[in-house]
């Protein structure tokens, strides 16, 4: 039952009745009788699709999402002014059929109507508020007017109920007075039409309560200050006819200056196409006038639903495409020209909502809404939250389901980011992320982490050679204050930080300093130095050789490399064989404590067949293996091979090891290659 007693089944009724009257189609009637069964009742949408098909429990599905989310909101209390433009977004951007938004309005249309039997006044004025800032501005997007102004003046109603009487009965008391003008006003302006050639039909108008008010406040003007309480509308055939009649009317009555608005040549973001002018009327009171054409007021007056109630009056399709022309652009979108012949249901079946196409809509735990790039991963929602929330992400609970902070997310999902403080960011993470700020912010972050690197790594080799050329004991004999004094002294150097970097970029070699400062207390011979630890994110400072690619866990040593710092090279390669006997290579042993990730490049060479990419994509999952980038170059008529190239992360060569030999057991690769990635 209802809060006034009658049985539920009275709103839905009245909501397909409304949606019938809009002239959708009848899945969108079916969807409408349904579109509360999947919340209320024990019914899944699994079982509408069986009983009523496919497309009426989608549409029943969508509905079902956006009043999910509407009570989420609700539960919070968390619902602020500042965030209605984005949750209306939110709301656009859920549902995949513009049946969906249709429904959801005409859903808030009867609930508005019948809003004054909830018994709770502060529930009546929150669903009020939340139909201004949210419902009311959809459907002038959508070129809803007539139900954009019912939605405001209910609303209205219940938020400022003395105000809203006062105005009503002043704009009465106003349009008395204004009665015995506007036959006059009527008869001037028809006879000018006829004169002029024009076909028109004129409609008298009266401006409505809600926009009153909002012009009283936005302008700061009394009531007998707003100047087009009373107006005219005409309705002309043809796009020119609409210039000629604006010339017959500034004809017979003076303009305003400054008030003639041409939304025609640029029509309004919903649409909506007509001339405005203000003119001054015989009787000294001010008339504004809407001049268009039927098919321009198709449109103002149903919006979206005006294309269907256009075809199913039986309209020429010249005049459809004479519509479609004028619609603005975000309608073209969905309009599709080679659609314009087509059955309304089938036109209506292949409409999906394209509002926001490069946009989602995510919700945190408080409610607020984010918005975010198409693709973009929980880890860019916690850089929108905040840096420090998106530098110490580990994982989320997405809908309440834990994900990694790579998960993708789609509009409506519900997101609460997990921190940990061991956590920073890593260089795979720049993987991770598709807004612009998370990927400057992980940058950043990297670039501050590898210069602390850096300076750790200069340190710690100043040190070895300090115990190489004088022992253990001298690293205790060089103090701080004679390190600076050498620093100021011999490099122009202001801090002991950028002395350790320099030392790192082997700018300054840490053997030459080291002597320099223990001076006579060099002795000869050498100590074995302890090994320089090499993590799994190559940094600033520490890098692998493209030459012999050591993973772990593979013997490695160090060559220092001006601008490089610390190039990290298996023990056998080659490029290092002289270093190595001569005693000029660094100690390096892999971070054994951290579960590191590397990149390598893959190379395989094919035999075009089908199937073939999938019993390759395939091998990656069962590794476990991410693939960071793949570029397939295709097989050429005269050339059967074709190339797979990939930048993968693997652990160690075991791992990297293991997914060779699947890859070259699969029919149809001829060879496999790994290298180091650019």
């Amino acid at each position: 039952m209802r809060h006034n007693g009658a049985p539920y089944i009275t709103h839905p009724a009245a909501v397909a009745g409304i949606v019938a009257g809009w002239y959708l189609d009848e899945e969108s009637v079916a969807a409408a009788l349904l579109h509360d069964v999947v919340e209320d009742c024990s019914f899944t949408v699994a079982d509408l699709e069986e009983r009523f098909g496919q497309r009426v429990a989608q549409i029943v599905d969508g509905v079902s999402k956006i009043e999910r989310i509407e009570q989420f909101e609700q539960d919070i209390n968390h619902h602020e002014h500042t965030q209605a433009e984005s949750f209306r977004k939110l709301l656009l951007a859920v549902a995949e059929d513009w049946r969906v938004i249709l429904i959801k309005l005409a859903d808030r249309l009867h609930n508005m109507r019948t809003l004054g039997n909830i018994p709770s006044l502060g529930k009546r004025r929150r669903i009020a508020q939340e139909t201004l800032d949210i419902y009311a501005p959809i459907a002038e997007r959508l070129g809803f007017q007539p139900v954009r102004d019912e939605l405001q003046t209910l609303a209205f109603e219940h938020i400022r109920p003395l105000r809203c009487a006062v105005l009503r009965s002043a704009l009465q008391r106003s349009a008395e007075r204004q009665r015995v003008a506007l036959p006059k006003i009527r008869r001037q302006l028809t006879t000018g039409l006829k004169k002029a050639g024009i076909k028109a039909k004129l409609h008298s108008r009266s401006k409505g309560v809600y926009s009153v008010y909002r012009k009283m406040i936005d302008k700061d003007l009394s009531f007998r200050e707003v100047d087009d309480i009373i107006g005219f509308r005409l309705i002309v055939d043809e796009r020119l006819d609409c210039y000629t009649a604006l010339g017959v009317v500034h004809e017979k009555f003076r303009p305003v200056p400054e008030k003639v608005k041409d939304y025609i040549a640029q029509p309004k973001p919903n649409g909506y196409q007509s001339i405005h002018t203000t003119v001054l009327a015989p009787n000294g009171n001010i008339i504004e006038l809407q001049i268009r054409t039927a098919e321009m007021d198709r449109l103002a007056e149903a919006g979206v639903a005006a294309h269907w109630k256009y075809k199913e009056s039986g309209a020429a399709s010249q005049g459809g495409v004479s519509f479609q022309r004028h619609t603005n652009k975000q309608l073209d979108n969905l309009f599709s020209m080679s659609k314009l012949g087509i059955e309304p249901g089938e036109f209506l079946r292949n409409i999906r909502l394209d509002l926001y196409p490069e946009d989602i809509f995510a919700l945190t735990p408080k409610g607020k809404v984010i918005q975010l790039n198409r693709g973009a991963t929980v880890l860019d929602l916690a850089y929108a939250v905040h840096t420090d929330v998106g530098s110490r992400a580990d994982h989320a609970l997405v809908n309440g389901a834990r994900m990694p902070i790579s998960t993708k997310l789609s509009s409506g999902d519900i997101v609460e980011v997990k921190t940990a403080s061991h956590v920073a960011p890593k260089p795979q993470w720049l993987g991770y992320v598709a807004t612009p700020k998370a990927r400057t912010q992980i940058r950043h972050q990297l670039k501050e982490s590898g210069n602390a690197k850096m300076q750790e790594l200069g340190e710690r080799l100043l040190k070895q050679a300090l115990e190489r050329w004088g022992g253990p004991e001298a690293v205790d004999a060089v103090d701080a204050e004679k390190l600076m004094a050498y620093i100021k002294h011999n490099t122009g150097l202001e801090r002991e930080e950028d002395m350790y970097t320099q030392l790192a970029l082997d700018i300054y070699n840490a053997d030459v300093v080291a002597k320099d400062l223990l001076g006579s207390k060099v002795r000869e011979g050498a100590l074995e130095t302890s090994e320089i630890v090499v993590s799994g994110d190559q940094h600033a400072g520490v890098v692998r050789a493209s030459c012999c690619e050591p993973l772990p866990p593979e013997p490695i040593v160090g060559l220092m490399r001006r601008t490089q710092g610390v190039q990290v090279h298996r023990r056998d390669c080659p490029a290092v064989s002289k270093r190595l006997k001569a005693g000029d290579c660094l100690a390096l042993r892999w971070d054994e404590g951290e579960a590191a990730i590397y990149r390598a490049g893959l190379k395989l060479e094919c035999t075009n067949r089908k199937g073939l990419m999938a019993n390759v994509l395939s091998q990656f999952g069962m590794q476990q293996v991410n693939i960071v980038m793949i570029n397939l170059t295709s097989a050429e008529r005269d050339n059967p091979v074709a190339s797979i190239q990939l930048v993968v992360e693997v652990e160690d060569v075991p791992q990297l090891d293991g997914l060779l030999d699947q890859l070259n057991r699969i029919k149809g690769v001829t060879a496999v290659r790994a290298s180091m990635p650019d």
